[in-house]
């Protein structure tokens, strides 16, 4: 069994999962997990294989506010920041990020990672929205 990368993680509708194969979890060394990884794991709490320092972010953080278009514009802002090691390191040589708000309980992250050899990989990541349930 390959141990190495980092954890391989996955969205479900309640979150984030854990890869399991037999009662032992998955590794995965893809840029996608990567950057899954440092989009929603708690700013400055996870330490990536990819890159040997803290990666996060603080989307998790916004989830209190209501999804609106400000939250929306925040959540950009922040993916940005959570991926800008992306690029100081030279894992690419852009990073690109939009989001919409697909319905009042989703949010839609849309990152485009441009590597250096030119090529672009399109990542597409939908936040379940809890605050809106709180407030009816």
């Amino acid at each position: 069994m390959d141990m190495t990368g980092d954890v391989k993680l996955v969205s479900t509708l309640d979150g984030t999962e854990l890869c399991l194969k037999n009662g032992t979890p998955e590794f995965d060394k893809t840029l996608k997990n990567a950057v899954y990884m440092s989009l929603f794991t708690q700013e400055n709490e996870w330490y990536s294989d990819l890159l040997p320092v803290k990666i996060g972010s603080s989307i998790d953080s916004l989830s209190e506010k209501p999804l609106n278009n400000q939250t929306r514009n925040d959540a950009i802002e922040a993916a940005k920041k959570s991926l800008a090691w992306l690029k100081t390191t030279g894992y690419a040589s852009e990073v690109n990020v939009t989001s919409l708000i697909p319905s009042m309980r989703e949010l839609q992250l849309n990152v485009s990672i441009t590597k250096p050899d030119g090529n672009t990989q399109n990542m597409e990541f939908l936040i379940p929205w809890n605050k809106l349930e709180e407030e009816l």
